[in-house]
């Protein structure tokens, strides 16, 4: 391995717990379906009331009005999710920009500015910055732990980009055949890191279930940070010398550190996202 390649495979183990690639699967945990839609939407419309809410509150504003907003937010991300899940080509990035508005809408409700003040948009490791009504018009900004990963997953020889799958998606999927990959200690078909997209395994039968669960976890990344972690870097990072670099670049690393500590706590079975995922992906 080179030196450059190798650098690059360090900074995405360092960001977020790169996977490893194997060459055995073991069987997708699903769980019944029952009342799953009206339990998501439900949890997504709280979360993105419960973001709105806190952090206008932060900004001296009024809960309450956040709350209301950030709500509408949520469950436009949900509606998102679920249109991510169907099985026509583009519906992966039809349902990550519905889903980016929703998200959009929670972060502007925390900041208390007008519902569709500034939309986020995801284009790979970049985001497109909106603003529809404002004199500035257009802001293109990178994720540098988006960047890592998707570096991480070209720089690996033993995965290949699928170009199809990537413009079915929205995000950049990469195709290890003959091979599970191990997220933590688990063996797993498939993985996603920030926004990008991987999937492995010997049974390609199950390929397509797999590509949607993915694609849903591609959302729940994009919706943590958008409305809960960019805020938080803004607020931290806001009075030191890497505030300048914040009109250029998201930092993003309370992602992966999240991540790190929600995954030391609850085995990736039990985790909500992956439940909310596995539910999604037989719709």
């Amino acid at each position: 391995m080179n030196l450059p390649r190798a650098a690059v495979i360090a900074l995405a183990f360092l960001l977020s717990g790169t996977p490893a690639l194997e060459a055995q699967a073991t069987p997708r945990w699903r769980p019944d379906a029952g009342v799953g839609e009206v339990t998501f939407l439900g949890a997504n419309t709280l979360i993105g009331a419960l973001a709105g809410g806190i952090f206008q509150t932060l900004r001296g504003g009024s809960f309450s009005d956040g709350f209301t907003r950030g709500a509408l937010g949520g469950a436009v991300v949900y509606a998102g999710k679920r249109l991510s899940v169907e099985r026509f080509s583009g519906a992966g990035f039809l349902g990550r920009e519905i889903a980016a508005v929703g998200a959009s809408i929670v972060r502007n409700a925390g900041d208390g500015g007008p519902s569709l003040q500034r939309l986020v948009l995801p284009v790979g490791p970049l985001r497109l910055h909106l603003y529809p009504k404002g004199n500035h018009v257009v802001n293109l900004k990178v994720d540098l732990y988006e960047l890592a990963w998707l570096g991480y997953a070209m720089a690996e020889p033993a995965l290949t980009l699928e170009v199809g799958k990537t413009f079915s998606a929205g995000a950049p999927v990469f195709l290890a055949r003959n091979r599970s990959i191990r997220s933590g200690e688990d063996q797993v078909q498939g993985v996603t890191g920030a926004g990008t997209i991987l999937i492995g395994g010997r049974d390609v039968s199950d390929e397509a279930a797999t590509f949607a669960h993915e694609r849903v976890h591609v959302i729940q990344r994009d919706f943590y940070s958008q409305a809960w972690f960019l805020p938080l870097e803004e607020r931290i990072l806001r009075d030191t010398p890497l505030a300048g670099l914040q009109r250029y670049v998201d930092i993003n690393i309370l992602t992966p550190l999240w991540l790190s500590a929600w995954s030391g706590l609850i085995g990736r079975e039990n985790r909500p996202e992956e439940i909310e995922a596995s539910f999604l992906e037989l719709r």
